[in-house]
Protein backbone atom coordinates (compact mmCIF):
# COMPACT_ATOMS: atom_id res chain seq x y z
CA UNK A 1 0.00 0.00 0.00
CA UNK A 2 1.78 3.70 -0.92
CA UNK A 3 1.96 6.11 1.44
CA UNK A 4 -1.37 7.78 1.97
CA UNK A 5 -2.13 10.45 4.09
CA UNK A 6 -5.03 10.25 6.79
CA UNK A 7 -5.41 12.92 9.15
CA UNK A 8 -4.04 16.38 7.92
CA UNK A 9 -7.26 18.77 6.07
CA UNK A 10 -7.46 21.65 5.59
CA UNK A 11 -10.42 22.22 6.97
CA UNK A 12 -9.19 20.71 10.60
CA UNK A 13 -6.91 23.49 11.14
CA UNK A 14 -9.03 25.34 13.65
CA UNK A 15 -9.72 22.38 15.43
CA UNK A 16 -5.97 21.67 15.57
CA UNK A 17 -5.82 25.35 17.20
CA UNK A 18 -8.35 24.65 19.67
CA UNK A 19 -6.52 21.34 20.91
CA UNK A 20 -3.67 23.97 21.21
CA UNK A 21 -5.36 26.52 22.99
CA UNK A 22 -6.62 23.74 25.57
CA UNK A 23 -3.08 22.94 26.70
CA UNK A 24 -1.85 26.85 26.41
CA UNK A 25 -4.65 27.44 29.59
CA UNK A 26 -2.17 25.59 31.78
CA UNK A 27 0.55 28.20 31.17
CA UNK A 28 1.02 32.01 32.40
CA UNK A 29 -0.65 34.59 30.67
CA UNK A 30 2.60 36.50 29.05
CA UNK A 31 4.27 32.69 28.17
CA UNK A 32 0.36 31.64 26.71
CA UNK A 33 0.86 34.55 24.14
CA UNK A 34 3.69 34.51 23.28
CA UNK A 35 3.73 30.79 22.06
CA UNK A 36 0.50 31.07 20.65
CA UNK A 37 1.88 33.70 17.77
CA UNK A 38 4.88 31.69 17.20
CA UNK A 39 3.11 28.32 17.50
CA UNK A 40 0.39 29.10 14.73
CA UNK A 41 3.18 30.67 12.18
CA UNK A 42 3.37 26.89 11.43
CA UNK A 43 -0.11 26.86 10.18
CA UNK A 44 0.64 22.90 11.08
CA UNK A 45 -1.10 20.27 13.63
CA UNK A 46 1.78 20.52 16.48
CA UNK A 47 2.02 16.93 17.97
CA UNK A 48 4.21 17.91 21.15
CA UNK A 49 5.05 20.84 22.98
CA UNK A 50 8.39 20.04 24.98
CA UNK A 51 9.75 22.36 27.80
CA UNK A 52 12.53 22.06 29.66
CA UNK A 53 13.49 24.15 32.67
CA UNK A 54 15.32 27.43 31.95
CA UNK A 55 15.36 26.31 28.04
CA UNK A 56 13.61 27.21 24.88
CA UNK A 57 10.19 25.40 24.01
CA UNK A 58 10.52 22.75 21.08
CA UNK A 59 7.47 21.65 19.41
CA UNK A 60 6.99 18.28 17.14
CA UNK A 61 5.22 18.69 14.04
CA UNK A 62 4.40 17.09 10.75
CA UNK A 63 7.72 14.48 11.58
CA UNK A 64 10.31 17.52 12.27
CA UNK A 65 11.48 18.91 15.94
CA UNK A 66 11.32 23.03 16.19
CA UNK A 67 13.51 25.13 18.54
CA UNK A 68 11.04 28.27 19.30
CA UNK A 69 12.71 31.83 20.28
CA UNK A 70 10.56 31.60 23.58
CA UNK A 71 12.22 30.28 26.88
CA UNK A 72 10.80 28.82 29.91
CA UNK A 73 12.01 29.95 32.93
CA UNK A 74 12.14 28.38 36.65
CA UNK A 75 8.65 30.02 37.79
CA UNK A 76 6.85 29.45 34.64
CA UNK A 77 8.10 25.83 34.51
CA UNK A 78 6.73 25.39 38.61
CA UNK A 79 3.42 27.30 37.59
CA UNK A 80 2.30 25.18 34.76
CA UNK A 81 3.57 22.05 36.92
CA UNK A 82 1.43 22.72 39.83
CA UNK A 83 -1.32 23.71 37.62
CA UNK A 84 -1.12 20.08 35.81
CA UNK A 85 -1.60 18.60 38.96
CA UNK A 86 -4.56 20.91 40.39
CA UNK A 87 -2.21 22.10 43.20
CA UNK A 88 -1.76 18.82 44.66
CA UNK A 89 1.22 17.28 43.45
CA UNK A 90 0.76 14.42 46.21
CA UNK A 91 -2.61 13.21 44.68
CA UNK A 92 -0.59 12.86 41.70
CA UNK A 93 2.29 10.90 42.71
CA UNK A 94 1.41 8.11 41.34
CA UNK A 95 0.45 8.97 38.29
CA UNK A 96 4.23 11.14 38.13
CA UNK A 97 6.22 8.06 39.41
CA UNK A 98 4.36 6.35 36.01
CA UNK A 99 6.31 9.39 34.47
CA UNK A 100 2.71 10.67 33.00
CA UNK A 101 0.01 13.30 33.54
CA UNK A 102 -3.10 12.88 31.70
CA UNK A 103 -5.07 16.16 32.01
CA UNK A 104 -9.03 15.90 31.52
CA UNK A 105 -8.88 16.92 28.06
CA UNK A 106 -6.91 13.71 27.20
CA UNK A 107 -3.81 15.12 26.50
CA UNK A 108 -0.91 12.72 28.05
CA UNK A 109 2.39 15.05 29.51
CA UNK A 110 5.56 13.38 29.60
CA UNK A 111 7.03 13.91 33.16
CA UNK A 112 10.92 13.71 33.63
CA UNK A 113 13.50 14.12 36.69
CA UNK A 114 15.56 12.37 39.29
CA UNK A 115 14.31 9.53 41.09
CA UNK A 116 14.09 9.01 44.52
CA UNK A 117 14.63 5.25 45.54
CA UNK A 118 13.60 2.77 48.21
CA UNK A 119 16.15 -0.49 48.32
CA UNK A 120 15.28 -0.34 44.06
CA UNK A 121 12.11 0.54 44.28
CA UNK A 122 10.86 4.49 43.03
CA UNK A 123 8.76 6.36 45.32
CA UNK A 124 9.02 9.48 43.87
CA UNK A 125 10.36 11.77 41.15
CA UNK A 126 11.95 14.98 42.35
CA UNK A 127 13.09 18.29 40.30
CA UNK A 128 11.17 18.01 38.02
CA UNK A 129 12.85 18.97 34.52
CA UNK A 130 11.07 18.86 31.40
CA UNK A 131 7.47 17.98 30.73
CA UNK A 132 6.39 17.22 27.64
CA UNK A 133 2.66 17.97 26.00
CA UNK A 134 1.23 15.01 23.82
CA UNK A 135 -1.57 16.82 22.33
CA UNK A 136 -4.32 14.25 21.73
CA UNK A 137 -6.02 14.72 18.38
CA UNK A 138 -9.06 12.96 17.38
CA UNK A 139 -9.84 12.64 13.24
CA UNK A 140 -13.15 11.22 12.21
CA UNK A 141 -12.58 8.44 9.05
CA UNK A 142 -8.80 8.02 10.00
CA UNK A 143 -9.51 4.03 9.97
CA UNK A 144 -11.28 3.87 6.97
CA UNK A 145 -8.89 2.40 5.36
CA UNK A 146 -8.23 -0.06 7.95
CA UNK A 147 -11.05 -1.95 9.21
CA UNK A 148 -13.64 -3.59 6.71
CA UNK A 149 -17.44 -4.49 7.22
CA UNK A 150 -16.64 -7.61 9.59
CA UNK A 151 -14.27 -7.42 13.03
CA UNK A 152 -10.96 -8.28 12.69
CA UNK A 153 -7.90 -8.90 14.92
CA UNK A 154 -5.83 -5.97 14.04
CA UNK A 155 -2.35 -4.68 15.42
CA UNK A 156 -1.74 -0.74 14.66
CA UNK A 157 2.34 -0.59 14.67
CA UNK A 158 4.10 2.67 15.28
CA UNK A 159 6.86 4.80 16.72
CA UNK A 160 5.99 7.14 19.30
CA UNK A 161 3.73 10.01 18.71
CA UNK A 162 2.68 7.84 14.92
CA UNK A 163 -0.89 8.36 15.66
CA UNK A 164 -1.30 5.10 17.11
CA UNK A 165 -3.77 6.26 19.67
CA UNK A 166 -5.68 8.00 17.36
CA UNK A 167 -6.61 5.60 14.88
CA UNK A 168 -7.51 3.38 17.75
CA UNK A 169 -10.03 5.74 18.86
CA UNK A 170 -11.87 5.71 15.41
CA UNK A 171 -11.45 1.96 15.03
CA UNK A 172 -13.35 1.98 18.51
CA UNK A 173 -15.77 4.37 16.90
CA UNK A 174 -16.30 3.40 13.38
CA UNK A 175 -17.07 -0.48 14.98
CA UNK A 176 -19.35 0.94 17.52
CA UNK A 177 -21.49 2.61 14.46
CA UNK A 178 -21.81 -0.06 13.30
CA UNK A 179 -23.81 -1.87 16.55
CA UNK A 180 -20.60 -3.98 17.96
CA UNK A 181 -20.19 -4.09 21.32
CA UNK A 182 -16.75 -2.43 22.36
CA UNK A 183 -14.97 -2.52 25.12
CA UNK A 184 -11.93 0.10 25.26
CA UNK A 185 -8.96 -0.70 28.27
CA UNK A 186 -7.65 2.76 28.86
CA UNK A 187 -5.09 2.55 31.43
CA UNK A 188 -3.58 6.12 31.30
CA UNK A 189 -7.03 7.77 30.49
CA UNK A 190 -5.64 8.85 27.31
CA UNK A 191 -7.93 7.60 24.39
CA UNK A 192 -11.27 8.25 26.14
CA UNK A 193 -11.61 11.17 27.14
CA UNK A 194 -14.63 12.94 27.60
CA UNK A 195 -14.06 15.27 24.52
CA UNK A 196 -13.82 12.81 22.18
CA UNK A 197 -17.02 10.81 20.88
CA UNK A 198 -16.45 6.70 20.73
CA UNK A 199 -20.07 6.18 20.08
CA UNK A 200 -23.08 4.54 21.86
CA UNK A 201 -22.24 0.70 21.78
CA UNK A 202 -18.28 1.65 23.65
CA UNK A 203 -18.11 0.85 27.54
CA UNK A 204 -15.15 2.46 28.81
CA UNK A 205 -12.67 0.83 31.70
CA UNK A 206 -10.55 3.84 32.50
CA UNK A 207 -7.16 3.47 34.69
CA UNK A 208 -7.22 -0.19 34.97
CA UNK A 209 -4.04 -2.36 34.10
CA UNK A 210 -3.99 -3.54 30.81
CA UNK A 211 -4.15 -7.17 31.37
CA UNK A 212 -6.51 -6.84 34.23
CA UNK A 213 -9.20 -4.65 32.14
CA UNK A 214 -8.90 -7.00 29.15
CA UNK A 215 -9.52 -10.01 31.58
CA UNK A 216 -12.46 -7.94 33.26
CA UNK A 217 -14.17 -6.97 30.21
CA UNK A 218 -13.87 -10.48 28.73
CA UNK A 219 -15.55 -11.70 32.24
CA UNK A 220 -17.71 -8.94 32.98
CA UNK A 221 -19.31 -6.64 29.75
CA UNK A 222 -19.69 -9.69 27.30
CA UNK A 223 -17.81 -7.40 24.61
CA UNK A 224 -17.17 -8.03 20.20
CA UNK A 225 -14.08 -6.11 20.43
CA UNK A 226 -11.87 -4.94 22.91
CA UNK A 227 -9.35 -1.93 22.19
CA UNK A 228 -6.22 -1.33 24.05
CA UNK A 229 -3.15 0.79 23.37
CA UNK A 230 0.60 0.02 23.78
CA UNK A 231 0.61 -4.14 24.15
CA UNK A 232 3.98 -4.34 25.88
CA UNK A 233 4.16 -7.45 28.04
CA UNK A 234 3.50 -11.70 27.76
CA UNK A 235 1.09 -11.21 31.00
CA UNK A 236 -0.88 -8.94 28.47
CA UNK A 237 0.02 -11.05 25.68
CA UNK A 238 -1.56 -14.04 27.70
CA UNK A 239 -4.79 -11.97 28.46
CA UNK A 240 -5.20 -11.05 24.69
CA UNK A 241 -4.98 -15.05 23.68
CA UNK A 242 -7.75 -16.35 26.73
CA UNK A 243 -9.81 -13.18 24.94
CA UNK A 244 -9.51 -14.24 21.43
CA UNK A 245 -9.85 -18.05 22.70
CA UNK A 246 -13.14 -17.13 23.90
CA UNK A 247 -14.45 -15.43 20.78
CA UNK A 248 -13.53 -11.94 21.12
CA UNK A 249 -11.74 -9.40 18.55
CA UNK A 250 -8.69 -7.24 19.50
CA UNK A 251 -8.02 -4.56 18.27
CA UNK A 252 -4.63 -3.07 19.72
CA UNK A 253 -1.09 -1.25 19.29
CA UNK A 254 2.92 -1.72 19.58
CA UNK A 255 5.69 0.18 19.52
CA UNK A 256 8.19 -0.77 16.59
CA UNK A 257 10.18 1.42 13.61
CA UNK A 258 9.44 -1.07 11.13
CA UNK A 259 8.45 -4.20 9.52
CA UNK A 260 11.59 -6.13 10.47
CA UNK A 261 11.43 -4.83 13.95
CA UNK A 262 8.33 -5.88 14.89
CA UNK A 263 8.57 -9.55 13.64
CA UNK A 264 11.80 -9.56 15.94
CA UNK A 265 9.58 -8.14 19.25
CA UNK A 266 9.09 -11.15 21.17
CA UNK A 267 5.86 -9.85 22.02
CA UNK A 268 4.62 -9.30 18.61
CA UNK A 269 6.40 -12.94 17.79
CA UNK A 270 3.97 -14.11 20.49
CA UNK A 271 0.92 -12.33 18.80
CA UNK A 272 1.27 -13.60 15.48
CA UNK A 273 1.64 -17.05 16.32
CA UNK A 274 -1.77 -17.21 17.74
CA UNK A 275 -3.02 -17.04 14.19
CA UNK A 276 -6.02 -14.99 15.16
CA UNK A 277 -4.85 -11.57 14.06
CA UNK A 278 -5.84 -10.68 10.78
CA UNK A 279 -3.10 -7.74 9.96
CA UNK A 280 -0.69 -5.06 10.99
CA UNK A 281 -0.34 -1.54 10.08
CA UNK A 282 2.39 0.16 9.91
CA UNK A 283 2.10 3.66 10.78
CA UNK A 284 4.62 6.20 8.88
CA UNK A 285 6.71 8.43 11.36
CA UNK A 286 4.79 11.62 10.32
CA UNK A 287 2.28 11.47 11.91
CA UNK A 288 -1.17 10.08 10.46
CA UNK A 289 0.26 8.62 7.64
CA UNK A 290 -0.33 4.66 6.85
CA UNK A 291 2.89 3.03 4.95
CA UNK A 292 1.86 -0.53 4.75
CA UNK A 293 -0.99 -2.69 5.69
CA UNK A 294 0.60 -6.29 6.25
CA UNK A 295 -2.24 -9.03 6.33
CA UNK A 296 -1.29 -11.78 7.80
CA UNK A 297 -3.74 -14.27 6.35
CA UNK A 298 -2.88 -14.58 2.78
Amino acid sequence: MGFTNIFIKKDKVRELYKELEEILEFFPQELKYKLDFEIKKFFKPVQEIRLRKNKPVCIFSSGNNFILNTTVDSESFDYIFNRLCKYSVYSYQQDINNGFITTDSGCRVGVCGTAVLNFDKLISIKNISSLNFRIAKDFEGSAKQIISDNLENIIVAGVPASGKTTVLRDIARSYSANCYKVCIVDERNEITSNRFDLGIMTDCLKGYKKAYGVTLALRTLSPQVVIFDEIGSLEECEAVIECMNAGVNIVTSVHCKNKNEFFQRKVCKKLVDTSFFDKVVFLNKVPGNIDEIYYLKE
